[in-house]
């Protein structure tokens, strides 16, 4: 049941999102001499999410624990990538979207719990937070947490950055690799 509720409210926050994304004034605080041109990223976005559903799905068949992930690709081009990670007070659900075998944006929304979710399963949402994560060759460009741009002189953009690049390691030999690639239908 909670993980129902969770995948409504993951497709209603893209619906919204997409009506954001679609809206040309809305992107008007994020453009500008204040960073990065990102229109090229958004509109490769649009086109991949947009064909989600016809994406064929693979899942690793071996899950680390307290995470799952699933790829989407096109023929044997990895698309997106959604990764799920669950810990006991919260939960970060993202998408990875893949041009050409690199990430140009991340999607990912942080849920925090009230109380435990392993002695309280029923607990309610505290705080949810939506991070969007541009990237050019798979280096960080922008980043986009709620209403607030990162500032990318900042520690905690550089800190992010690292990480990405560890993640983005990883999960190419989870669904890129050549082994992975033959079992795609």
């Amino acid at each position: 049941m909670i993980q129902t509720y969770y995948t409504l409210m993951r497709y209603i926050i893209l619906f919204f999102s997409f009506l954001f994304l679609a809206e040309p004034n809305a992107w008007a605080q994020h453009k500008g001499s204040k960073g990065p041109d990102i229109s090229g990223i958004k509109t490769q976005f649009l086109a991949i999410d947009a064909k989600r559903k016809s994406y064929t799905q693979y899942t690793t068949p071996t899950q680390e624990a307290g995470m799952a992930f699933i790829g989407f690709y096109e023929g044997k081009s990895l698309k997106m990538l959604n990764c799920n990670y669950y810990q006991d007070l919260g939960q970060t659900e993202a998408d990875h979207y893949y041009s050409g075998n690199t990430v140009i944006l991340v999607y990912s929304k942080d849920s925090e719990y009230e109380e435990s979710i392993k002695t309280n399963p029923r607990t309610k949402l505290k705080n949810t937070t939506e991070n969007w994560y541009y990237f050019n060759k798979e280096t960080l460009i922008k980043w986009v947490s709620g209403a607030k741009v990162i500032d990318s002189s900042s520690e905690a953009f550089k800190a992010k950055q690292v990480a990405f690049t560890k993640e983005f390691s990883a999960n190419k030999k989870r669904f890129a690799d050549q082994s992975t690639l033959l079992k795609i239908k």
